[in-house]
């Protein structure tokens, strides 16, 4: 019986031990969505998907649907866009994505197939790369900017006129960042609100 093999990209949100020697992987992605993939003894020594599953990372992988869990059959780093992560880490771009991998690790139960959770993902942190010399008041602005986005595609719209137009605006440009700096605190507090009422 011959498998389809899906190859994609995509970031680990997590990572758990599975069995004696293998791993299950949440890891977004642009063409599936949210996808569980079991790496079957991956925790071996001689394993080789060992060396590119490293959490909090965009990746590159090969796929085949399995009946409980997608089963992990190739997976490496996607080297240019995690040296521009790297190259940002001082400035607090780790934190960044620590935090919006907790997130979406809260609000997504199983597996999802909107490809625009990636694409907001993604599209943020190129543009807190694009902007990380502009101080932290405009990541501040994308990091609140980017919950807001990803709260909205998943159906937790805010009730704020103001705020649901950036939310469905799909640019990250410098102006956007600075335009929504004067919402913070109502989006902040938006945000609370879906995270309490949903108990989230």
């Amino acid at each position: 019986m011959s498998y389809k093999i899906y190859h994609t990209e995509g970031f680990i949100l997590s990572g758990r031990p599975y069995g004696e020697a293998n791993k299950v992987f949440r890891i977004l992605t642009p063409d599936l969505g949210l996808v569980n993939c079991l790496a079957q003894g991956i925790r071996l020594e001689k394993s080789k998907l060992r060396f590119g599953t490293s959490v909090r990372r965009f990746v590159k992988i090969s796929l085949v649907r399995g009946r409980e869990y997608w089963r992990l059959i190739h997976v490496e780093l996607d080297y240019n866009f995690n040296n521009l992560v790297a190259d940002c880490a001082p400035d607090g771009l780790e934190m960044f994505l620590a935090k919006t991998a907790t997130l979406l690790s809260r609000l997504i139960y199983s597996e999802s197939r909107d490809p625009d959770l990636y694409e907001i993902l993604k599209g943020a942190v190129t543009a807190w790369v694009k902007n990380s010399n502009d101080g932290k008041e405009l990541q501040q602005s994308l990091e609140i900017l980017t919950v807001v986005r990803l709260l909205t595609v998943l159906g937790y719209r805010s009730d704020d006129k103001g705020i649901g137009l950036f939310a469905e605006a799909g640019d990250w440009q410098r102006n956007t960042l600075a335009d929504f700096k004067t919402h913070l605190p109502r989006a902040v507090r938006s945000i609370n609100d879906v995270l309490q009422n949903s108990h989230l």
